[in-house]
């Protein structure tokens, strides 16, 4: 919101005289601007439910177990992976997987069994009831970045640090293809909802489409030169006609698989020196990420607008996750000794009040004849002096909110409007975020 007054706007320049100074001086000028910035004071829209027991060692990945109410966290330092217990509030079981420190953990549907990568170049299925690993993908030749599982359960697929991706048979943890995806250490892979294609994201910036058939390339997904980032995290939409990225410069981009093109760009949170997750909530409306400002941020899905600011970690949130079925959410932080993760609870809609936009301070703009914008030109000359006409700014194509949240979540490609200049600001920004 900016206001203009018409005040003294046709006032030659020998009438006008600046008298809040000790000399006299004239000032030229058609149009003044004053332009009231404001401070967005974010609701918290989730409440922190508990933490984690400060004596566990830092926590690298966290992932819920499907069915259940237990939280997998797998040690940054050592080759632990902790069950919490997020109704006791107690740590209940410690697994030693004996793989080395976790770079990512990945849970099967029956939630017996999960996988965890490592930095120690391994990959290994863990068994829950006996408490250890009982079968190890071997061929790894540099840090097991991510790992991502087929629809079916069948096939197990590895991102590397040695630029190279591997596929295995689940069962019998047999090699079956290596391939070369990037020009740098790969940093996620994730397999589409349907079975059709998988994705893997580099350091180099590149998202790669893979046909899931005979595991070729189909189609490279990369930004102009001059935007172009490290890819941290890539994965698709439930649907699987979207695809997610988050770059290591602090924006969330949703691709359009079919045009290849970007067609939601989320900004506000801070990525540049870690890989900070992002996770959909169960109902398809928000979009959550960590961030290195020490906070995590949560984005209106349809409207591209931050919606809430969680505080409640002091080293920057590095892992996040959401609950399959259940209103909550865990995020943790890697930066300090001991362990420091967040158990995080929605709130019912009705005790969630909205965005607050507080005045800091007011700037005025005197523009001459070159410098009149399209926008003060558009003024009425019917408006009273000294009556400031008021001017709200509005998107171009305000879309509508759903009521069903999901529904548009899972909608067909065709039914998200496009704007190529979608990533453009505003000349005149009102907001000092």
């Amino acid at each position: 919101l900016f206001i203009i007054y018409k005040a003294n706007a046709n006032m030659s320049e020998a009438e006008f005289s600046d008298t809040d100074t000790a000399s006299t001086k004239t000032v030229g000028y058609r149009r003044q601007l004053r332009i009231k910035h404001y401070e967005r004071i974010y609701p918290e829209n989730f409440n922190m439910d508990s933490t984690l027991p400060s004596a566990m060692p830092p926590i690298s990945v966290i992932r819920f177990t499907p069915h259940s109410n237990f939280l997998a966290c797998g040690s940054a330092i050592d080759d632990r992976v902790f069950m919490y217990n997020i109704i006791s509030r107690t740590c209940d079981r410690v697994f030693n997987t004996a793989m080395g420190a976790h770079n990512d953990m990945l849970w099967m549907r029956n939630g017996e069994n999960f996988f965890v990568a490592t930095a120690a170049a391994k990959l290994g299925l863990v068994n829950l009831e006996r408490g250890m690993t009982v079968l190890e993908y071997r061929g790894h030749k540099g840090g097991v970045n991510s790992c991502s599982l087929n629809a079916q359960e069948n096939i197990i697929i590895s991102g590397c640090a040695d630029e190279k991706l591997r596929l295995f048979d689940m069962d019998t943890g047999c090699l079956l293809q290596t391939m070369t995806a990037h020009r740098s250490p790969v940093a996620c892979v994730h397999y589409n909802p349907y079975p059709l294609m998988f994705c893997s994201g580099g350091l180099d910036g590149s998202v790669r489409i893979w046909d899931a058939n005979n595991a070729t390339c189909v189609r490279t997904l990369m930004l102009d030169p001059s935007s172009r980032a490290p890819v941290s995290l890539a994965r698709f939409t439930p649907n699987g006609l979207f695809l997610v990225v988050s770059y290591m410069n602090g924006e969330i981009r949703v691709w359009d698989i079919s045009i290849e093109k970007t067609i939601k760009l989320f900004r506000g949170h801070t990525c540049e020196r870690y890989s900070a997750e992002f996770d959909f909530d169960n109902t398809g409306r928000w979009i959550l990420a960590g961030s290195e400002d020490n906070h995590v941020y949560v984005w209106d899905w349809i409207t591209e607008e931050v919606e809430s600011c969680l505080t409640g970690h002091t080293d920057p949130v590095s892992s996040l996750v959401y609950h399959p079925e259940k209103p909550l959410f865990a995020s943790s932080s890697l930066g300090g000794q001991l362990c420091e993760a967040v158990v995080w609870e929605r709130k019912e809609d009705k005790d969630v009040q909205g965005v607050i936009e507080l005045p800091i301070y007011e700037e005025v703009i005197c523009l001459t004849d070159s410098e009149e914008s399209s926008k003060t030109s558009e003024i009425s000359s019917n408006v009273q002096e000294d009556e400031p006409y008021i001017e709200n700014v509005e998107e171009e194509s305000p879309v509508e909110r759903y009521e069903d949240y999901r529904g548009y979540f899972l909608a067909c490609a065709s039914d998200i409007p496009f704007s190529e200049d979608s990533s453009t600001e505003e000349t005149l920004s009102a907001y000092s975020v």
